[in-house]
């Protein structure tokens, strides 16, 4: 049987309305099964916070009995790879560096809050996660922390209630507790990488609180110097 003019369009109209249909259920899935994922990584994401919260009370605990100075410990490149220090004024100290966790100790009440649930280890290190330094199954295990510092305030004998640095190109904006990382994921890959979140570092800062850093803010943190500005 033939199909007039009208009858055609309406079959037309019939096989779009079903494409469109099934494209959108496929991306209605394909968002829901995202979004399932999304949940253990956010579970381990708030063990994280939760084991840098633990980390900051032992930290201002520490500098409560020694003067308001940060724990002298090195993190686990700082152990391994004394050598990162060599070209810097504390290379003598970073060779004579215990681990923070040893130094920490006597103000951590389970071990495992240098444990984050993230953890799968990495093969480049250092702030711009470009220095060979393999940590595989997972940092905690190969080292005992998952969690690595800014061990150059501890090695210039900064206090946590008053260290002061600043951006290096103008205007020099100054920065205090609240705006200065010590303690960091060893590894921006732990936290992120799906369909809708970037890699990123959670974060414990000097005054105590823990934020979840995107690379931009991380990295823009990480250049802050202790040099004041010129005059």
């Amino acid at each position: 049987m033939a199909m007039d003019g009208s009858t055609r369009r309406q079959a037309a109209y019939t096989r779009t309305g079903v494409l469109l249909t099934s494209v959108t259920l496929v991306i209605v899935a394909a968002t829901l099964l995202t979004a399932l994922r999304e949940v253990p990584a956010r579970q381990r994401e708030a063990g994280c916070t939760d084991n840098l919260h633990a980390l900051g009370v032992a930290m201002a605990a520490y500098a409560q009995d020694n003067d308001d100075h940060f724990p002298l410990g090195g993190d686990p490149q700082d152990i391994a790879q004394p050598q990162i220090w060599a070209n810097s004024p504390f290379a003598t100290i970073a060779r004579r560096l215990r681990p923070l966790t040893v130094v920490m100790e006597p103000y951590v009440k389970n071990d495992r809050v240098w444990h984050c649930p993230a953890d799968t280890g990495f093969e480049l290190g250092g702030l711009e996660e470009k220095t060979p330094f393999d940590t595989r199954p997972s940092s905690y295990e190969r080292f005992g922390s998952s969690y690595y510092c800014e061990t150059s305030m501890a090695m210039e004998e900064d206090r946590l209630s008053t260290v002061r640095f600043w951006s290096p190109v103008l205007p020099y904006e100054e920065h205090g507790p609240a705006d200065i990382v010590f303690l960091y994921d060893g590894s921006s890959a732990w936290h992120g990488g799906s369909l809708f979140q970037k890699n990123r570092h959670v974060c414990l800062f000097i005054d105590g609180h823990v934020q979840t850093l995107g690379p931009e803010r991380f990295y823009r943190t990480s250049e802050y110097t202790s040099t004041p500005p010129p005059h």
